[in-house]
């Protein structure tokens, strides 16, 4: 059974005349016949009662019908499904992002905005450390995180959307020297309150001490 016999069926349930049909779908109608009389063939039973002026539909025909005309129904709702999708109109994406954004990212809102561009697509939200996001991006599990910068690989594509300064804070008393601007040589010696060592930020530090 095919689309193009029940949309011929339906055609000519609809006007009840093989002719008309066969004008509505621009198809001959001999074509139109033949097509209809495959689907009986397949179907083992008559569709329509034909006369030489009309043709009507059978009890099979009138169960067929509205089977036939569901299925059509269904058919376009998934073509207009995967055409949301494909414009990106519809859809789910998987956004990863560390426990602390800076302030000047404002995810809320700019999901907010997205949502309210795409209110279809369905948006999922992960909150992890980031060397768990770069697995699943590598996997396939996110379509895209915010992440700390990061020495880029050939299978993850980056791109830098904000930058802010790391400062030092320390205590008007202790080790730390006075100055306003010290060298990171001279701070290389000295205690830290950090982050732990998987964490985005940290490896930066550690990073600029390493050079």
């Amino acid at each position: 059974m095919e689309l193009r016999q029940l949309q011929h069926f339906i055609a000519a349930a609809r006007t009840e005349h093989f002719t008309r049909a066969a004008k509505r779908l621009n198809i001959v109608q001999s074509a139109l016949s033949n097509s209809i009389r495959s689907l009986e063939a397949e179907l083992d039973a008559q569709l329509f009662v034909r006369t030489t002026r009309t043709v009507r539909l059978t009890a099979a025909g009138r169960a067929l019908l509205n089977k036939a005309e569901s299925v059509l129904e269904s058919v376009e709702d998934a073509r207009q499904a995967v055409r949301a999708v494909s414009r990106g109109d519809a859809g789910r994406i998987a956004i990863g992002t560390v426990q602390s954004l800076p302030a000047f990212l404002q995810l809320p809102s700019v999901l907010a905005g997205f949502h309210a561009r795409y209110p279809q697509v369905e948006v999922r939200l992960i909150q992890a450390g980031a060397p768990h996001l770069l697995e699943k991006l590598r996997n396939g599990l996110l379509d895209l995180a915010f992440l700390p910068a990061f020495e880029g690989r050939g299978e993850i594509e980056t791109q830098i959307i904000a930058c802010e300064e790391l400062v030092l804070v320390s205590a008007l008393k202790g080790d730390c020297p006075s100055e306003t601007a010290v060298s990171l040589n001279e701070l290389s010696g000295l205690a830290f309150v950090d982050f732990e060592l998987d964490l985005g930020t940290r490896r930066l530090v550690d990073q600029a001490f390493e050079q």
